[in-house]
């Protein structure tokens, strides 16, 4: 059971992962679209002037406009959810007992005279 639950990757190793596999489909699509582009040029600098001519007809400033907008409208309530969070983290962490009190320190043999 225990070699079970040590073989489990964390979360952290999962997101690398992924990272790490995004990275590879990227460089594997970038040099496809390479070769495809020194293997013809004028398909190339074509399709080039059709995607920025698509990108500038895009109503790109609308949609960050409106991302801009829900974001800040969520954030109050993000914020308050991760405070919360951490609230309730803080409170469930073991607290340490700190005696400092000379009668208790007495009682427990841990107190000198000289303190």
């Amino acid at each position: 059971m225990e070699n079970l639950l040590s073989s489990n990757p964390t979360i952290e190793e999962n997101i690398q992962g992924l990272v790490t596999d995004a990275k590879v489909a990227v460089s594997r699509t970038y040099h496809k679209y390479e070769r495809l582009a020194v293997a013809s040029p004028g398909k190339a600098v074509l399709l080039a002037l059709g995607a920025g001519y698509c990108l500038h007809r895009l109503p790109i400033r609308s949609l960050l406009v409106l991302q801009v907008r829900t974001a800040v409208a969520l954030a109050p309530a993000v914020l308050l959810g991760l405070g919360a969070v951490k609230l309730c983290s803080m409170l469930q962490r073991p607290k340490k007992l700190i005696i400092t009190s000379p009668t208790i320190l007495r009682h427990a043999g841990e107190f000198h005279e000289g303190q």
